[in-house]
């Protein structure tokens, strides 16, 4: 098995998904001696022409997968195995947006609008949506020998009144082909999304507030406990 690993970027990459992505990479080897691995990267500031340029560099390579990663995201070493271990064209981690507020970027279409899908804590295993982010998502290339070209374009909804992401008309359009996209509940909790964060001196006195009320309700649990447990 030929997996390729395909993440697009602008000019750096984020230090913790370098980390990962060798911790990924030497799991992978280690365990699966059996999967060649290939990494590919494309430069640029057009994500639908990278993406595209990505998916006709491993289907030229021959590779059986393609690992879709994003440059800022963080991820369990295990991840391949995982998501190859579910064997579908389309899986991918229903991880977060990188600003406030934080909501998943998983969607389904109800017929009239469209509803973010979210990943409970109770939520597990697999979970079919109408399109998801390619943050973290693992592609069988048949998927897109099946596909028509564009693989990837910018489209506009006229329900919600915005732009959809390439990613979404990705998903979208497998679909039509009969490639339907799951969400891994379970691996998506160990998604993480870096992003960036503007520190002012308001967020000393909102933290130090916190400190005193966790403070005051602690004190407070610890009065109300028990004699007998405050003994242990």
């Amino acid at each position: 098995m030929k997996v390729a690993i395909c993440f697009p970027a602008r000019n750096i990459v984020e230090t913790g998904f370098a980390f990962d992505a060798m911790n990924l990479i030497g799991h992978t080897c280690a365990n699966r001696p059996d999967i060649q691995i290939g990494i590919y990267t494309s430069l640029g500031t057009l994500i639908i022409d990278q993406r595209c340029n990505l998916a006709k560099e491993a289907m030229k390579e021959h590779a059986d997968y393609i690992l879709w990663i994003d440059s800022d995201m963080r991820f369990p070493k295990d991840g391949l195995l995982r998501l190859l271990a579910h064997n579908r064209p389309i899986v991918a981690a229903n991880y977060v947006t990188r600003s406030i507020p934080v909501e998943p970027i998983s969607f389904n279409f109800t017929g009239k609008a469209w509803e973010r899908q979210h990943t409970f804590e109770h939520s597990t295993g697999l979970q079919q949506v109408t399109g998801t982010g390619m943050g973290f998502m693992l592609t069988s290339t048949r998927v897109f020998s099946e596909l028509e070209e564009p693989y990837f374009h910018i489209a506009y909804s006229t329900v919600n009144k915005t732009f959809h992401g390439e990613d979404m008309f990705f998903c979208q359009k497998a679909a039509e082909k009969g490639f339907p996209t799951l969400i891994d509940h379970d691996i998506s909790k160990e998604i993480k999304h870096i992003g960036s964060f503007e520190f002012i001196h308001d967020h000393v006195m909102v933290a130090n507030t916190a400190q005193t009320v966790m403070e005051e309700v602690s004190g407070t649990i610890e009065m109300n406990r028990p004699a007998e447990m405050a003994a242990d």
